[in-house]
């Protein structure tokens, strides 16, 4: 029998196979992702993460207050600014250098070898081993010259200055301190090891040892360093200071080294430690007016408790100079008033650097306590508000003497600073006519033709504070309408906290003329009243929208093209708030006016599924049915319960169900997308044009989003609601 040729598939038989593969496909795609869902939803509460121990490092400082001077104003690079001035973190690095490293690299070049480079000098002193300069100290004392260098110090100019030169004291210092070093290093964090006392008494006999021998001052003087910070990490506070007393008499001090401040900040240390606090703050003060590198430690460490230890620790001043540096330091900490302290510093030297850094700053303290409103302290949750006004003003008024003092004696340096700032005062205490009228004067001393008059910095804040001037401006009881002219103005757009300052102010004026809700979103959006509504402030947000009042939503009102849309935002908040604090009736009427708004639309075909489908009907006539505008018995039945399930649920949850109505809507309409992904739409409406749109990337990423929703819910409300979605 002959072979027959294979009988090929008829053409709309291979069509109709491939469609119900493509649908059986993508409907196991589907419930494959829905049920990964599933899997990796969690079945039981997951354990609690365990909380991150507090540090005490330098982190973000938190919202102080509002402040408007701009950091050019005043040389912000000047010794004590990042101590006096607070631009938000404009001296964040400043605190991150190791200053003392560099200076102390820079100290032992210019002793020894000034060719040298910084990293060839720290290669030696910071970063040999005991053993690298024990072998650089058997080639230094080789007079022959014979013994080579380390290995890692060949070619080292700094080791071969030292070595050529026959530096034994120098590399015997060196092998001394890192003997020392594992001992006096501080500790970080809470957990404190404790210190080998009796091996750093046994370093502290030898230095003792070393230094009656060392016959160079530079050495003796860190040898004493040496032991007296040994004296202080064993927290042998009387030590520390009878081994300063002893040994830093006999150092010749008479070519300046940063090491004596060193050594007298350990000093200052113990006195304190031992109660002797004037003496500790004198000591302090002196290292911060002389020694960069120490001077943070030294101003973070300086403390008196009354005016009896103040007036003890001004005794010991030996100069103007040293009682400027203490005022200054005084004042430069100051939480209260430091007027006193200004004034007490422009008698012993009205040039002193620190007049013009202290006068801003405590302007920057001033303006950040009355440039506030009622809500602000609310917005940041500042309890005190009130009374840091009251005490403000107070301290303004010294302020405003002193300023007006120091510019009819005409004895500081940079008077156009003090002409300006005096202006500024003016703003602050209320009185706009006073400050645009010495704004005026003081813009006029800034020729900008002449360059010993001119100062751009000071030109751009008076530009600042005329803004702030237009802001302050606004009238209360319609501020809407000056805000709009305010926001176009380029140094509002370029400033900040403008922005943030002015929708405060809003705030305030929208709730002092009656309006709630307007208050409420100068300052938040719409998301924020859902979680905590009020019916006083959506309220007036309806009664706005109706009156085509948008002055105080424009954010919210940018988001939508049309009042409607923000309506029902609005009636959906109020709604959810009615039925969750038990007023029915009312969340009815508000729920029917809702659905009147919205047209109806899910509700319609509710109504026309309830009529269409049933058991031994055609498809044809379902279709035709679906395609009915009118409504039938069943329609008007399935409305009624739904809405009566609607109602009754809603009101019977015990507060706002944020998560679980979220997760509610958006399952809901992923089951939707996925449904038109897995089936064929029946007919030729909107079902087939939103099908034939979809593809596999937008229903998976709806899965997810699904899933993502159901864990915000929660445990048994999600994996309700996904269960829901699949069955369906």
């Amino acid at each position: 029998m002959g072979c027959q040729p294979p009988k090929l598939p008829n053409l709309s038989d291979v069509k109709r196979a491939h469609t119900l593969f493509s649908i059986n496909t993508r409907r196991a795609a589907a419930l494959a992702l829905l049920f990964a869902c599933l899997a990796f939803f969690p079945t039981q509460n997951p354990k609690p993460p365990t909380p991150n121990a507090p540090t005490c490092g330098p982190s973000a400082k938190p919202f102080r207050g509002y402040s408007f001077l701009y950091p050019d104003i005043v040389n912000r690079r000047a010794a004590y600014a990042p101590y006096f001035l607070e631009f938000g973190n404009l001296y964040a690095p400043f605190f991150q250098r190791d200053i003392q490293r560099d200076e102390n690299l820079e100290e032992w070049n210019g002793r020894f070898c000034q060719n040298a480079k910084p990293e060839e000098v720290a290669e030696v002193v910071y970063q040999s081993s005991t053993t690298t300069l024990a072998r650089l100290l058997e080639a230094a004392a080789d007079r022959t010259q014979k013994t080579p260098l380390p290995g890692s110090l060949a070619g080292n100019p700094f080791a071969e200055t030292l070595t050529y030169n026959g530096c034994t004291e120098a590399i015997e210092y060196l092998i001394f301190a890192k003997k020392c070093e594992p001992h006096v290093v501080a500790q970080d964090g809470w957990d404190f090891a404790e210190r080998d006392t009796e091996t750093m008494q046994v370093l502290v006999n030898e230095g003792k040892g070393r230094f009656k021998e060392c016959r160079s001052h530079f050495f003796r003087l860190r040898y004493a360093y040496q032991i007296v910070r040994l004296a202080h990490y064993a927290r042998a506070w009387q030590q520390t200071v009878d081994l300063y007393n002893e040994f830093m008499p006999q150092v010749d001090r008479r070519r300046p080294s940063i090491v004596f401040y060193w050594t007298l900040g350990h000093l200052a240390g113990a006195l304190q430690k031992l109660g002797n606090r004037p003496e500790a703050a004198y000591r302090y003060s002196l290292i911060f007016q002389n020694c960069p590198s120490k001077r943070t430690s030294a101003w973070r460490s300086f403390l008196l408790k009354n005016d009896a230890e103040w007036a003890a620790a001004l005794r010991l001043c030996e100069s103007d100079a040293e009682k400027a540096t203490l005022f200054a330091m005084r004042a430069g900490g100051a939480t209260t008033n430091a007027v006193p302290d200004m004034e007490a510093i422009y008698s012993l030297n009205p040039a002193h650097p620190a007049l013009d850094l202290l006068l801003v700053g405590t302007v920057q303290h001033l303006e950040r306590a009355l440039l506030r409103t009622p809500a602000t302290d609310k917005k940041h949750g500042f309890q005190d508000g009130k009374t840091r006004r009251e005490r403000a003003a107070t301290h303004l008024a010294a302020l405003q003497n002193f300023v007006r003092r120091v510019l009819q004696e005409r004895q500081i340096g940079d008077s156009k600073l003090w002409a300006c700032i005096e202006a500024y005062l003016f703003l602050l205490d209320g009185k706009m006519a006073e400050a645009e009228y010495h704004l005026n004067r003081a813009e006029k001393k800034l020729d900008p033709k002449d360059t010993e008059s001119n100062d751009p910095a000071l030109a751009k804040q008076i530009e600042i504070w005329r803004t702030l001037i237009q802001v302050l401006s606004i009238n209360p009881a319609d501020p809407a309408l000056g805000a709009e002219a305010v926001r176009g103005l380029t140094v509002f757009k370029e400033f900040p906290g403008f922005e943030d300052f002015l929708s405060d102010y809003l705030s305030e004026g929208y709730a002092a003329s009656g309006r709630p809700g307007k208050a409420f979103l100068a300052n938040n959006d719409l998301a924020a009243l859902a979680l905590n509504p009020s019916l006083q402030m959506l309220d007036d947000l309806l009664a706005a929208a109706e009156a085509r009042d948008k002055s105080g939503i424009e954010t919210d009102m940018a988001e939508d093209s049309t009042d409607l849309r923000f309506t029902s935002k609005i009636l959906e908040i109020k709604a959810l708030h009615l039925f969750s604090t038990g007023h029915p009736e009312a969340a009815l009427a508000t729920l029917g006016f809702w659905t009147f708004l919205t047209g109806g639309l899910h509700e319609d075909g509710v109504a026309d599924v309830a009529d269409a489908i049933r058991p031994n009907r055609s498809r044809s006539r379902m279709m035709a049915i679906l395609k009915d505008s009118r409504i039938g018995a069943f329609g008007a039945m399935a409305l009624v319960f739904l809405f009566a399930v609607r109602w009754q649920a809603l009101v019977r949850l015990p507060s706002l169900p944020v998560a679980e109505l979220a997760a509610c809507l958006g399952i809901s309409r992923a089951a939707l997308v996925i449904q038109a992904y897995v089936s064929r739409p029946l007919g030729d409406g909107l079902g087939k044009a939103f099908a034939g749109d979809l593809y596999w990337p937008a229903a998976l990423l709806v899965v997810l989003q699904a899933g993502a929703l159901a864990a915000f819910a929660g445990e048994r409300s999600g994996l309700a609601l996904l269960a829901g979605a699949v069955f369906l």
